[in-house]
């Protein structure tokens, strides 16, 4: 065993125990504060014989005639609708085992399960899978950049020149503290902190996950979207990879978690958390501006109707943008660009609508043409990559020594915008046909592993890990595409599916690499994870075909996740 190896494998272990202790406390936590609350009336502490069985039975059914219950109710063994001759016998199986899985899916434990597989499975990937990015390409760029601020500069495009705003900041400051303690003590490489923080980004957004389609869709799903999400091969193995997919998804399920419960129980300072989660999501991808939409979103969910949105909205809008004020004023100060977003979404818009665009981000497939229109006067064309770029002479003396990357910015940005304007129906189609690459495989996400730069590494396995990850999209985009379809619950569910709506067309609206996809993946899970608990309630009979309809607004009969486990089909 090399010594790179054994010391990620001990830092992996120590990060592993980590996690275990804080899954434990949690759950030690949770079962402390259930010990302490009594269960009936009384003084507190006060002794009570030990009842019978007889009597805690008709205690139970006494109390569940006469009053409702102020939480969300314990779920229910379903009752096995009876049905007589060869089709009872064959639903018969089906429904003894949803009947028996109810009960089970719905436990914490299940949940905690799922988190801790997940944590672990990522763990053993980083080990094995983890290499330092090179050249100018976005691992690269963001470790650099993290390095940069812990020595107090602020980003620089390919690790000098002037100050630049081709990257957003997000995703190095959040890697900047680890990598410092990392550098001062020289436990781990940048590369290898990176994958850690990923690991426990990605392990959050298997918990996310699960609370957010129990908040929708009852406690059963929570479990269900939770191991689709700890299982899911791509989301595994992007996670070696110091790319901003990872890193962002929890910031944008928490903005989702954070609005459904502000849903149940409105308040300003909920809906102004949301607005942090936004900044904090946007500067580390701009597709963020999203959740800017997550309050209408979960009120019209939780109400039935669009009244009373406006004002959550504008709250939301309003913190999220007081936080980004700061950020903007430095692009427009230091790069000329006022804006909060980063310079590199002008790359995007310009490959990706034009007349040599491809539907698939395949760089060692583009025209000279497109290349120059959209990167001829970028700081990727700076003369100081000559070298890089293997350019010498007349080839290199041609290149400018700096560039104006706002200057650059409106331009290319202008093309893009121009060429789909004056091309509608190429629009049409060319999006078409992105929509289709963003979603019908995972690309080359085992190279991506490796940060694109050693294809085939994986050797005999690369195959097979590539059809693992195709296939588990394909299944679960699947289930989720019938749970809209069959369930009213998950159509009811607009921070479930509207999300990942808008963020396909935020892809479109740029270059595609399946990757982009990963942080909605979660809410695809979530959606067919809703789909098996609607399969599984339909096979025993134990819920109506319809859910009834939701509350007017500002009338909450108990929490979103009981009203819908009691109503979901």
């Amino acid at each position: 065993m090399s010594a790179a190896l054994g010391e990620r494998l001990a830092v992996a272990l120590a990060v592993a125990l980590g996690l275990l202790f804080l899954v434990e406390g949690v759950a030690l936590r949770r079962r402390g504060r259930a010990a302490s609350t009594p269960r009936t009336g009384g003084a507190a502490g006060a002794s009570r014989p030990k009842a019978t069985r007889a009597e805690t039975a008709a205690a139970t059914t006494a109390a569940a005639t006469t009053a409702a219950p102020e939480t969300e109710p314990e779920p229910e063994t379903p009752t096995r609708r009876r049905v007589d001759g060869p089709e009872g016998d064959r639903q018969a199986p089906v429904a003894r085992l949803a009947a028996s899985l109810a009960p089970r899916l719905a436990r914490r434990e299940v949940v905690v399960a799922a988190v801790v597989v997940g944590a672990a499975l990522r763990l053993a990937w980083v080990v094995w899978a983890t290499r330092t990015p090179t050249g100018l390409r976005d691992p690269a760029e963001y470790l650099r950049i993290a390095v940069g601020l812990t020595e107090g500069d602020l980003p620089r495009f390919g690790g000098g020149g002037g100050p630049s705003a081709f990257w957003p900041p997000g995703y190095p400051a959040l890697l900047a503290p680890f990598v410092w303690v990392a550098r001062e003590t020289g436990w781990a490489s940048t590369a290898f902190v990176a994958s850690l923080v990923n690991v426990v980004a990605g392990t959050a957004s298997v918990a996310l996950a699960g609370v957010l389609a129990g908040q929708w869709l009852g406690r059963s799903a929570r479990a269900v979207a939770a191991w689709l999400v700890a299982l899911a091969p791509g989301l595994v193995f992007w996670t070696s990879t110091p790319h901003t997919e990872t890193a962002f998804t929890p910031f944008l399920l928490g903005a989702l978690v954070l609005a459904s419960a502000a849903a149940d129980r409105p308040s300003t300072r909920r809906w102004a958390l949301v607005g942090v989660l936004a900044a904090a999501a946007f500067l580390v991808r701009s597709p963020g501006v999203i959740v800017l939409a997550a309050p209408a979103l979960a009120l019209r969910g939780r109400t039935g109707t669009w009244r009373g949105a406006l004002r959550p909205t504008l709250v939301t809008v309003a913190v999220a943008a007081a936080l980004l004020v700061p950020w903007t004023v430095r692009n427009g100060v230091q790069v000329g660009f006022w804006s909060p977003a980063s310079t590199n979404n002008a790359g995007a818009v310009c490959f990706g609508h034009h007349d040599d665009a491809l539907p698939l981000w395949e760089p060692e497939k583009l025209s000279q043409r497109i290349q120059d229109d959209c990167y001829g006067t970028s700081p990727y064309a700076e003369r100081r990559f000559a070298e890089l770029y293997r350019l010498s002479g007349a080839a290199a003396e041609a290149m400018p020594v700096e560039v104006d990357e706002a200057a650059w910015y409106r331009e290319a940005t202008g093309k893009g915008v121009r060429w789909a304007l004056t091309h509608p129906l190429d629009e049409l189609r060319l999006d078409v046909h992105k929509v289709w690459e963003t979603w019908s495989s995972e690309g080359r996400v085992v190279d991506g592993a490796r940060n694109f730069e050693d294809p085939g590494w994986a050797g005999r396995w690369h195959g097979p890990l590539e059809a693992l990850a195709d296939w588990w999209g394909w299944l679960v985009g699947a289930l989720a595409l019938a749970g809209l379809a069959t369930s009213a619950a998950c159509r009811r569910a607009l921070v479930l599916w509207v999300p990942i709506v808008l963020y396909t067309l935020a892809i479109a609206g740029g270059v595609v690499d399946p990757h982009y996809r990963y942080p909605v993946v979660p809410l695809v899970a979530a959606l067919a994870a809703g789909a098996l608990v609607h399969v599984g309630r339909r096979a025993v009979g134990a819920a109506p075909a319809d859910p009834p309809a939701p509350s007017p607004a500002g009338e909450h009969g108990g929490t979103m996740s009981s009203l819908l486990e009691r109503a979901a089909p």
